[in-house]
């Protein structure tokens, strides 16, 4: 979209009330947007939305808040437009209204918080938020440790296609951590993060390699096998 058209488009909107039409062609030219000019129309445009009651928009908006993109950083005002997203239900406004929580910026640090919002993320199948309630649950963050809710949650992240959590789940199995060790499932996973694109999955999984049977390793490939959602291995080898 050159400038023209970033200029057409913010004129043609620049009197709608309608939030999803505001949405809309702010989020465009968010997409295109390189220069502070251009991002600057976008914010102005999220922030019409916002007013008019589109969640997505204060989620956008939050984000250009916390990154500095087209407005002054602002992490205290980004919390208030996630809080506002997540407040109507959306699943990214209540995982980054958590991961705020969690990394205490704009707001008091607070675990038991950032586990409430991944939490109500996670209930609406958000990926990032079943990866990171899996690491508090795990990790008794914000709770008690629970390795088996932390096992749960990846394993539903893995079923919808993360490459985070069979690579957090190889880990687990791999090591015993609140679970039984199973070096097969752990290398399976691990093969399953790779082909995913995960850059830390093939070490580990080379690793683990060393130290299995040729019978362990044909049941760990049969494994994976049975994870991939289609024969074959979609272009993995097991050449180092």
């Amino acid at each position: 979209m050159d400038s023209w058209a970033r200029w057409a488009e913010a004129e043609r909107v620049k009197d709608h009330r309608d939030a999803e039409a505001l949405f809309a062609a702010a989020a465009a030219i968010d997409a295109d947007g390189a220069d502070p000019a251009t991002l600057q129309t976008a914010a102005i445009l999220y922030e019409r939305a916002v007013m008019a009651g589109s969640a997505e928009a204060a989620n956008n908006l939050g984000t250009m808040y916390q990154r500095g993109r087209g407005v002054n950083p602002d992490p205290v005002r980004a919390v208030s437009l996630y809080r506002q997203a997540a407040e109507q239900g959306l699943a990214s406004g209540c995982f980054n209204l958590g991961f705020m929580f969690a990394h205490g910026q704009g707001v008091t640090h607070d675990d038991g918080a950032a586990a409430e919002w991944f939490e109500r993320a996670a209930a609406r199948n958000d990926l990032d938020s079943l990866v990171w309630l899996g690491v508090f649950r795990a990790l008794g963050r914000g709770g008690p440790a629970d390795a088996a809710a932390a096992r749960s949650l990846w394993e539903r992240a893995t079923a919808m296609g993360c490459e985070r959590a069979p690579h957090n789940l190889g880990l687990m199995l791999s090591g015993g951590h609140g679970v039984e060790m199973d070096a097969r499932e752990a290398w399976a996973l691990f093969a399953l993060a790779e082909l995913r694109g995960n850059p830390q999955s093939h070490g580990r999984r080379i690793a683990l390699e060393a130290a299995m049977t040729t019978t362990d390793l044909e049941h760990a490939r049969q494994r994976l096998r049975a994870l991939l959602p289609a024969p074959g291995t979609g272009g993995f080898t097991d050449d180092h």
